[in-house]
């Protein structure tokens, strides 16, 4: 039983104001008299959640989720009532005391409690005799204990240890290879990882649920092994880093989005820390709802090869029907954020940061690759397609900028430019020859 009275819930109640903590949760535009976010409880791509200050409510104009600050936050934290009741005062600076909540135990797969005897286990090798040529190696590659201790970062050895000590823990075999941490051969289980750097992989929820692990000794084909899926990892339905960032994100106001787990790694030794990454994976639709919710303003950092362009190119396209700001920094030199920290330094990293292009920018000037500027077809063509991103763009001083710099590498009037697009989005596009 609850030790707070419905009167002081009510008191907290009323001295709270629902924008303001929803607003923790999700990116809020105010539109009127109301504000409007993605909706947390379904798979939202256009604001349909309207926060009402004057009702202080909630609701969804498509899955119909509605409530109070108090539902708001149970539903968004799956806690209980009085939990929620809890963090909103907590939140506001309010003390309460709710006595002892029972929770119901929820049946988890046994993978979760195999990968985290896992990785323990690998970070306390990494801490013995054997971890010393291993630390020695991440203390060159600048990252030091607390951000061994901050990514759970670890270290197999001898290629059964992980077998030996599940099995006496009582798990089955069929568990074990199941699990994507050991193999079978005829000379019995073995585990996937030997003599590797291990970096774990988490959920949403900072749960250890696979690994990367590197090799760091030796030469190998394979730099990096990465678990393959199980019941508990789906790629893409995850993002690295995703339980540290979206707190960070929700205080920077922004989410940067990058490939690889060793760039949010690196980014977080110089204090950069709203970051996520795909997991190596193409953009799916989870992650980028996933993405969405962290915030409404989004830097991509992708490598700075041509393979990073086209993620760049088709991440925001997948964004193109929303009302997320996407903005795009690129790495010359061809680096991933990882080795341009090593080899640039942190400052000409931050810089590009608070410098990055605007998505139009940045489409307009891939569109100009492989065009040949004194050739009137091939400028032609570029003008056609520029004309088209111009067509999207609703802000018309946003427009009118882009425009004139179409207008100046090509030599087309901005008038010219201006009677070609198809504001009216039922009229045909007027083609042009030079």
């Amino acid at each position: 039983m609850s030790k707070i009275s419905y009167e002081e819930i009510l008191s907290i109640q009323r001295k709270v104001n629902i924008v303001d903590i929803v607003k923790d949760y999700v990116p809020l535009t105010q539109k009127g008299r109301n504000y409007f976010g993605v909706c947390p409880f379904h798979d939202d791509h256009n604001p349909s959640m309207s926060v009402s200050p004057e009702k202080q409510m909630y609701k969804c104009f498509v899955c119909g989720a509605s409530g109070n600050v108090f539902n708001f936050v149970m539903e968004y934290e799956k806690v209980s009532y009085y939990e929620a009741v809890k963090i909103v005062a907590d939140k506001i600076g309010i003390t309460i005391d709710i006595g002892n909540i029972k929770r119901e135990e929820i049946k988890k797969s046994p993978l979760y409690d195999m990968y985290d005897i896992s990785y323990k286990l690998y970070q306390n090798n990494l801490n013995t005799k054997y971890g010393k040529d291993a630390k020695e190696y991440l203390k060159n590659r600048n990252i030091d204990n607390d951000i061994i201790k901050e990514f759970k970062i670890g270290l197999s050895t001898t290629g059964t240890e992980i077998s030996s000590v599940l099995l006496k823990k009582g798990y089955k075999e069929d568990e074990l290879l199941s699990s994507g941490l050991c193999y079978k051969t005829t000379n019995g289980l073995h585990d996937i990882y030997k003599n590797r750097i291990m970096f774990p992989l988490m959920d949403l929820n900072g749960n250890v649920v696979a690994f990367s692990g590197r090799i760091y000794n030796e030469k190998s084909d394979n730099k990096y092994i990465n678990t393959s899926e199980t019941d508990i990892f789906k790629k893409g339905n995850l993002l690295y880093n995703y339980h540290i960032a979206k707190e960070e994100a929700r205080k920077e106001k922004s989410i940067i989005v990058v490939e690889g787990f060793m760039d949010v790694i690196r980014l977080s030794t110089i204090g950069v820390r709203n970051v996520v990454a795909l997991m190596g994976t193409a953009l799916t639709k989870n992650q980028a709802n996933l993405i969405r919710k962290l915030s409404s303003n989004i830097i991509l950092m992708f490598d700075g090869d041509g393979a990073g362009d086209k993620a760049t190119l088709s991440f925001i396209n997948a964004f193109d029907d929303t009302d997320a700001t996407i903005k795009v920094v690129r790495l010359e030199d061809n680096l991933d954020p990882d080795e341009y920290i090593l080899t640039k330094g942190k400052d000409k990293l931050l810089d590009h940061l608070l410098h990055p292009m605007n998505k139009i920018s940045y489409k307009l000037d891939k569109l100009k690759d492989d065009i040949n500027f004194n050739d009137s077809i091939d400028v032609s063509k570029y003008v056609n397609l520029a004309v088209k991103e111009l067509e999207k763009i609703d802000d018309d001083i946003v427009r009118g900028i882009e425009t004139k710099k179409v207008s100046s590498l090509t030599g087309i009037s901005v008038e010219k430019l201006n009677s070609s697009m198809n504001l009216e989005k039922n009229e045909p596009v007027i083609k042009f020859e030079i």
